[in-house]
């Protein structure tokens, strides 16, 4: 059964094959500056929710951003996790 977002996909993107789907995606989310959770930082970063924070308190990680209205949930700009990542890879 595929999700929501799939279905999207596949209605969107008939023609292209997975990789080619993939960067399409990729750059769209780019684009629209989503937000991710903590949770696909976590896969995103390979650092763990407790590096997450730790950094974030230290000032080196990307702040959250509340999604709503009472500020319960929040999330990350994917834009920001990218920046962050590439001045990793420059660090190295």
């Amino acid at each position: 059964m595929h999700t929501l977002s799939e279905n999207l996909i596949d209605v969107l993107l008939p023609a292209m094959n997975l990789e080619e789907r993939h960067k399409m995606l990729s750059a769209l989310m780019m684009e629209m500056n989503a937000f991710v959770s903590i949770d696909l930082a976590e896969k995103i970063t390979s650092l763990d929710k407790s590096t997450q924070y730790r950094e974030r308190k230290d000032g080196n990680f990307p702040p959250l951003v509340s999604i709503t209205s009472q500020g319960r949930r929040k999330a990350y700009r994917l834009r920001d996790l990218k920046d962050w990542m590439d001045k990793q890879s420059y660090a190295e």
